[in-house]
């Protein structure tokens, strides 16, 4: 989740229509993985990027899934928090993959796969070593390059 300020917003006035806002910085106060997202759009006048920054699996998979011939996902960073990175600090990865699983006891689980050979396993409200792997299916792939 990121929260945004009143303070923060940069007024513009309709330069990006009246439904866009502009904001000088966000929040995200959660110590859980987000996702920045590399968008590729297709116009009449050329090709452009837009970055987007997603809180959660669910919305990465939404945009997964409403890609078009005129809309595609370039790339996708995995930002974690140092205890799921087992870094100690916050790290931007290439994602290459995110599957979802479930262990005998019905806990649900992801597997992030990270460029580098990376691979960590979130379950209910942090990070597990351990995972029984019943089946896992897979809720994003990727090639990792932005």
């Amino acid at each position: 989740m990121f929260r945004t300020y009143a303070d923060a917003e940069i007024q513009i006035g309709e330069a990006f229509g009246s439904d866009c806002h502009l904001w000088r910085y966000i929040e995200h106060g959660l110590h859980q993985p987000w996702f920045y997202v590399t968008l590729a759009k297709l116009t009449k006048h050329g090709k452009y990027r837009d970055m987007l920054m997603l809180s959660d699996v669910v919305g990465l998979e939404r945009l997964v899934s409403s890609q078009s011939e005129l809309v595609k996902i370039e790339g996708v960073q995995l930002v974690s928090p140092g205890y799921f990175n087992k870094s100690g600090s916050w790290l931007m990865e290439p994602l290459l993959s995110i599957s979802k699983g479930r262990s005998k006891i019905g806990r649900s689980y992801y597997v992030y796969r990270v460029s580098g050979g990376g691979c960590y396993i979130s379950s209910g409200g942090g990070c597990v070593s351990d995972r029984i792997e019943e089946s896992e299916v897979a809720v994003f792939e990727g090639g990792g390059n932005d």
